[in-house]
């Protein structure tokens, strides 16, 4: 039961709060506090500031911090809200995420199964389209980043062959159609959906350009990122940054040297422009590690220093063994290699 300041206090507070939102604050911390003077520390106002909160300072903290930090606040709005509350619902997602992006061995699966769970009782409790829908791309975002790096994982269980991806792909598609429906085919309400598609079938075509042609699937992701490769990013929103990293991995995939090179050097100048990090907590070592990628198969002297910058940036991020710094080093290994077989002769 909320005590003190009753409905008048909870009014003034919620307006500010959108305030806040609307001017992309990134201090929340003189509203929380009055929230738990007036309403106290467990009311849905108090703990939707709270998310709010942990959401701005996970941009900037090492991933093993976020993991913490969402963890405690999940413990306590299961608490105190109602399972189907949106905050909560907010939040579980949130912990889901920053479990997964974690990587230490084990969180690959652990994010998969705690997704799969998640999006089975929001569909069993009928929630709103829009949770059910945050939920299918958590547990597409987690299946793509278990079929990409799951190598690098020593206690992870290997999917059957393609069929994790077919998922993503099916969760992503299903997404993409709901939000177009209901936002248009290039409003930024439907972005997250088109770039968990994007790189589903990006991650499918890596994982069998070997065997298969992979030109057709390519080449859809890209007309799924182009309407958002284009234009600026707006108070700090990620959008145009990752579009362009994907736009680069598929450009490259198809052989498309120098168009990869020239939109991954725009999008590390977008990156090293922004003296923050940016909204949502990108990986600061990704645009790094693209542009090492780029130059790497036309044998840039440069390659090997970017792949190093893309490996102190993920230090600083990702703890000691996670598969996010496993797959930099596999990156720079042949980079190195050249200089040390020279160094030895």
């Amino acid at each position: 039961m909320e005590w003190g300041g009753g409905f008048g206090a909870r009014g003034r507070l919620r307006a500010e709060l959108i305030t806040l939102l609307a001017a992309g604050a990134t201090d929340f911390q003189a509203l929380y506090d009055e929230a738990v003077q007036r309403l106290g520390a467990r009311s849905g106002l108090t703990l939707h500031i709270a998310c709010k909160q942990q959401q701005v300072a996970s941009w900037t903290r090492p991933v093993r911090g976020s993991v913490a930090a969402w963890g405690g606040l999940l413990r306590t709005t299961n608490r105190a809200l109602d399972p189907a509350d949106p905050v909560r619902m907010e939040v579980v997602s949130r912990y889901g995420r920053w479990l997964g992006r974690r990587g230490l061995p084990g969180d690959l699966d652990i994010a998969v199964r705690y997704h799969t769970k998640e999006l089975r009782r929001r569909v069993a409790m009928r929630a709103t389209p829009h949770w059910i829908g945050v939920a299918r791309m958590d547990l597409a975002w987690a299946l793509v980043e278990r079929a990409r790096l799951g190598r690098f994982d020593p206690v992870a269980e290997p999917p059957a062959d393609g069929e994790a991806l077919l998922l993503a792909l099916e969760l992503a598609t299903d997404e993409v159609t709901r939000r177009t429906a209901e936002f248009g085919p290039d409003d930024l309400g439907t972005w997250p959906a088109c770039e968990v598609r994007a790189a589903a079938l990006i991650t499918a075509a890596c994982a069998r350009s070997a065997q298969a042609p992979i030109d057709g699937d390519v080449e859809e992701a890209l007309r799924a990122i182009e309407p958002f490769a284009a234009g600026r990013a707006v108070n700090g929103e990620s959008r145009l940054l990752r579009a362009r990293l994907l736009q680069a991995e598929a450009l490259l995939l198809l052989g498309h040297q120098q168009a990869a090179e020239q939109v991954a050097r725009l999008a590390l100048a977008l990156h090293e422009a922004r003296p923050g990090r940016w909204r949502g907590g990108i990986d600061p070592g990704r645009p790094w590690l693209t542009w090492a990628r780029t130059l790497a198969p036309a044998g840039r002297a440069d390659a090997r220093a970017a792949a190093a910058k893309a490996l102190e940036a993920r230090e600083s991020w990702f703890p000691e063994d996670s598969v996010y710094l496993a797959e930099v080093h596999e990156t720079l290994a042949p980079l190195v290699a050249p200089e040390l077989e020279v160094r030895q002769g």
